[in-house]
């Protein structure tokens, strides 16, 4: 099955992708976007559990990034929404899970529970 919704232009991602590195050099001191991210991630994670779901089809995507890098998660996977929803790299990944999020918090008539790509339950069978 082909995937289309929720997807990102390669152009949009590479420019966040470099805007993302940019912004840890200049306030972190440093690039490495997977270790940065794989630190707030978990933090979020261990502050509120259910605030994987704000990462939509990317979550699995996200943790097979956090689980590669040591975040115990469980072996619960996706692999068929997690292959459609991941980028060529662990960073492009990050880059659209994050994107996707922060669309997420945006108030926005096209994106409810009603029209979510991923089904409830699937979404909860992940706990």
């Amino acid at each position: 099955m082909a995937y289309t919704a929720y997807k990102f232009k390669p152009s949009f991602v590479e420019k966040r992708l470099k805007s993302y590195k940019s912004n840890l050099m200049k306030f972190k001191g440093h690039d490495n976007l997977v270790a940065n991210a794989v630190r707030v991630i978990r933090e979020r994670l261990e502050a509120d559990p259910r605030r994987y779901l704000s990462y939509g089809p990317y979550w699995w995507g996200i943790k097979k990034v956090l689980v590669d890098n040591g975040v115990p998660l469980g072996e619960c996977d996706d692999e068929e929404i997690r292959l459609a929803y991941s980028g060529a790299t662990d960073e492009e990944t990050i880059v659209m899970a994050e994107e996707f999020s922060q669309i997420r918090q945006e108030p926005s008539p096209l994106m409810t529970w009603t029209t979510h790509p991923m089904p409830r339950q699937s979404i909860l069978a992940d706990r």
